[in-house]
Order: structure tokens, then C-alpha cells, then sequence
């Protein structure tokens, strides 16, 4: 045999051989040798690391659910820890189990990978780690379902509570500029308004009601906080049972000071009120236990007052018409301050009083009218005026018109009076002017300036005496609502 014979004999055999022997590519190559340092294999004795690929794919597997209980257990852990009080009970028995089953599944995942370390048979192996894939992917599910019932109860309460709490808020801060009846000029910035109002329904019948504002002081009190029941669809009644301030007196004006009439009547009590709407018709009654009372009077719930209204609209024009009547004028705020005992507030006689509101609007036009008055005199020994008793009363009128600008603007004008009340340091006439624009829904700026003109000299209560003076205000207003 020549030597060009021996090679392609040479050649051949080593063709043989070598289909004989498989051979790794150069991809499962490089996936093996990631193998090696990440699942920690050992070589086999064989040469060129032949290892048996149903083993390295249980490996594999066997780490990939040994992550994934590792995961769904710190997710469980951080739940039960930050949101236990968010969870039914329930839920987090649900949640306890799932933690005893992960480290249950992490116990055989961990004696599963030892056995395939030790020869354990294959087909064994593999029928135990698909029972613990399907296990794993349950804990997983149940896990995933429980966060979302979270999520989902969270979002509904958080729905509900938006549903069920209304909470609206006011301020106004004016700069002003006073020119009091000794013609001393002052000026100012001042929070004028403060207010919180919340309304809190319990359900489709019952609601709670609170007013905070914030007064001279900035201290804020609880103006107003009662419990309101009712409102039916047909008849819409309401018993209103807590703080507030009792329907004397309607108060409505277009400008930013505080009518003349609310100074001297506005009456703020626990109150018991039970008031109805039909067809137009408005009325309610009420009952409160007063601090002014007669020297022979037990300490009883037996101030009470009422008030009677009706509304008709048509077309472009709507009129609002009341009556009122308090049968103990001697207990509002402002009145009972000024009695001769102020301490007590022990009375000759309590003093009933009437109020009468006109509301109306005809297109872009307004009106108010609001007429209060004590229905007789005070004894002389509790309100006296010009050395007889006093008969205290207000009277308001203004007359508004709205254009529709860039922005609206309404401008209005008014008079104000009031009547033998130089005691209660009311001026005896006021005379108004101002606009008011609406820059959005919630913001408006508005101008207000008003001349005032005190008692005259003669006119006493008392010692206490008028000026005969005149003095002015003028207020530029800024106003958010929300």
C-alpha cells in the first residue's frame, strides 16, 4: 500500500469516528458553560462535558420556580405587613396559607434538586416538578386575584367616599380702607371669610352637616353642625336636629358686608327644625332653649319660631316671597349683648319680632327687600331708647344688574336703615355701591364702597349716644370658592 493509499484510509476512519461520536454546537456550548456557574454542575467523567439535557432542562426549571416562590413570598410578606388593615379576614387567612404552601413547595423544590444530584430516576424527577409548576402557577394566581380584590375594595371606598362626603370651602380676603365716625382713616388686609363645609351622607335619608369658620381671633369655631333627615322626593320634608343658625330673617344681598339686618337678628342655637317644600311652598318650625328668659320662667325648650314662603317662576322672571316670626327677639346675638342684665340675661318680658323677605328677577335684573322689626316694645328695663323701651328694626333694599362681559359682572345699589337700635351700634343709614366679576366658576373680584351715617346726638339709649357723623368704607374683595 502506497503512502497516497494510507491517507485516504487515514481519512476515512477518522470520518467514522467522528459520526459516531456527537458534538455539541458552539449555541449549547456556551449555554453549558453558563449552566456550569449559575446551577453549580460538575463535569461528568465523560469527556467534552456531555451532559444529559433532560437533567440540565430540570435544573433549569427547578431554579426557575425556586425564584419565582421567592418572589410571590417577599410580595406576601410586604402585603400582610402594609396592608393588614386594608385586608378582610379573609383575605388574610388566604394570605397565611399561601405563605405555608410557598415554603412547603420551596422544601421539595430544594429535595428535588438534591435527587437529581444523587441518580434519582428522571421520569420520577420531571413528574414531581410539573405537580410543583402547577402549584407554584396557582399560589401565583391566587396571590395575583387577592392584590387585585385590594385594589378593587380600595378604589370602591375610595368612589364611595367621594359619593358620600361633599366638602366645599370659601375664602375672601378684602383690602380695605375705613373712615369711622370720628373721621380717623384706616386701612387693611384682613381674611374677611374662613369656611369649611362638609356634608357627610350616611345614606339616601340621613346626613351630617358642619360649618367651620374662622373668626376675629382665627381661631375656627363650629358655626353650624346638625343632624338633617328626610327629604322625600314628592313633599321634600327635613328635621333638622343640632347647631345652627335658626331661619329669621333671610339675609341676601349682593354686596360683601354683612346686611344691617343680620347685625341686629341673626340667632345661632342648638336647634330642633322640621321644615317642608311642596308646589312652591316653603315653611318650617323650630324650637330652641334661649339664655334670655323671664325672672319667673323655668328653665325650659320654649323659644320657637316659624317661617312661611313661596316661590313662582315663568318664563324670565321669578319672585321669592317669606314671612317670619320668633316669639323671643331678646335672644339673638346681638340684642342679648346689649341687655341692661348681660350676665343672666334675665328679662321683664321677652319681645316677639316679624321679618319680611322679598326676593325677585326679571332677566338681568335683581331685587332684594328684607324688612325686620320687633312686633312691640321692650320693657324700658331691659332696651331702653330716648328713655322709653326700644323697638329695634332694619329695612334693606338693592336693585342689581348682570352684563354678560368677557367676564360677568354684576353692579348693584342699596340702601340700608335701621331704626332705635344706637344700643346695639348699628348705623342708622347706609348707602351702597359696587360690582362684583366672576372670573371663573370658583374666583371672583369685586369692589364695594359704602357711605354710613351714625345716630344723631339726640338719639340715646342710655348713656350711649349718636355722632351725627358720617364715615365711608371701601373694599376691594379677592374670593375662591371650591
Amino acid at each position: 500500500m502506497n503512502f497516497k493509499s494510507i491517507l485516504i484510509v487515514a481519512s476515512l476512519f477518522y470520518s467514522i469516528t467522528s459520526l459516531a461520536q456527537p458534538k455539541l454546537d458552539l449555541e449549547q456550548n456556551d449555554r453549558i458553560s453558563k449552566l456550569e456557574k449559575s446551577l453549580k454542575l460538575k463535569p461528568s467523567s465523560s469527556a467534552g462535558k456531555n451532559y444529559d439535557k433532560e437533567i440540565v432542562d430540570l435544573k433549569i426549571q427547578i431554579k426557575s420556580l425556586k425564584r419565582l416562590t421567592s418572589q410571590i413570598q417577599a410580595a406576601n410578606k410586604k402585603t400582610i405587613k402594609n396592608d393588614k388593615n386594608k385586608l378582610s379576614p379573609e383575605q388574610s387567612m388566604e394570605l397565611s396559607q399561601i405563605e405555608k404552601d410557598i415554603a412547603n413547595n420551596q422544601k421539595q423544590l430544594n429535595a428535588l434538586n438534591k435527587a437529581i444530584s444523587a441518580g434519582l430516576d428522571k421520569t420520577m424527577v420531571k413528574g414531581q416538578v410539573d405537580q410543583l409548576t402547577k402549584s407554584v402557577t396557582s399560589l401565583k394566581s391566587k396571590k395575583f386575584t387577592i392584590l387585585n380584590t385590594k385594589i378593587s375594595n380600595q378604589k370602591r371606598l375610595e368612589e364611595d367616599i367621594g359619593k358620600k362626603i361633599s366638602i366645599e370651602g370659601l375664602i375672601e380676603v378684602d383690602i380695605t380702607q375705613t373712615k369711622d365716625f370720628t373721621e380717623t382713616v384706616t386701612d387693611s388686609i384682613d381674611i374677611a371669610t374662613l369656611e369649611l363645609a362638609t356634608e357627610i351622607s350616611i345614606n339616601e335619608q340621613v346626613s351630617a352637616n358642619i360649618l367651620l369658620e374662622m373668626d376675629d381671633n382665627s381661631q375656627f369655631e363650629a358655626t353650624e353642625a346638625f343632624i338633617s333627615y328626610g327629604q322625600d322626593e314628592k313633599y321634600k320634608y327635613n328635621l333638622r336636629v343640632g347647631k345652627m343658625t335658626v331661619p329669621f330673617g333671610r339675609y341676601e344681598t349682593s354686596f360683601f358686608s354683612d346686611p344691617i339686618g343680620l347685625e341686629l337678628a341673626e340667632t345661632n342655637r342648638n336647634v330642633v327644625l322640621f321644615g317642608l317644600e311642596w308646589k312652591g311652598v316653603f315653611t318650617s318650625i323650630y324650637a330652641f332653649k334661649g339664655d334670655a328668659k323671664e325672672s319667673d320662667e323655668d328653665d325650659r325648650i320654649d323659644d320657637a319660631g316659624m317661617e312661611l314662603g313661596y316661590v313662582f317662576e315663568h318664563d324670565d322672571w321669578a319672585i321669592q316671597a317669606s314671612v317670619n316670626y320668633i316669639n323671643n327677639f331678646t335672644d339673638t346675638d346681638t340684642i342679648k349683648s346689649k341687655l341692661t342684665d348681660n350676665v343672666t340675661y334675665i328679662v321683664a318680658k321677652k319681645i316677639p319680632a316679624t321679618a319680611i323677605n322679598l326676593v325677585g328677577r326679571y332677566r338681568e335684573f335683581s331685587f332684594v327687600f328684607e324688612s325686620i322689626s320687633a312686633s312691640e316694645k321692650f320693657d324700658s328695663a331691659d332696651l331702653i331708647y330716648d328713655a322709653k323701651g326700644a323697638t329695634p328694626n332694619t329695612m334693606q333694599f338693592e336693585l342689581s344688574y348682570t352684563a354678560s362681559f368677557k367676564y360677568e359682572t354684576s353692579f348693584s345699589i342699596g340702601i340700608q336703615t335701621s331704626d332705635e337700635a344706637v344700643l346695639m351700634e348699628l348705623q342708622k343709614k347706609r348707602t351702597l355701591i359696587g360690582f362684583n366679576t366672576l372670573i371663573n366658576e370658583s374666583s371672583s373680584i369685586g369692589f364695594e364702597h359704602y357711605i354710613s351715617e351714625d345716630y344723631d346726638t339726640t338719639d340715646c339709649s342710655g348713656a350711649t349716644c349718636g355722632t351725627g357723623n358720617k364715615g365711608s368704607v371701601s373694599t376691594v374683595r379677592f374670593a375662591v370658592a371650591f
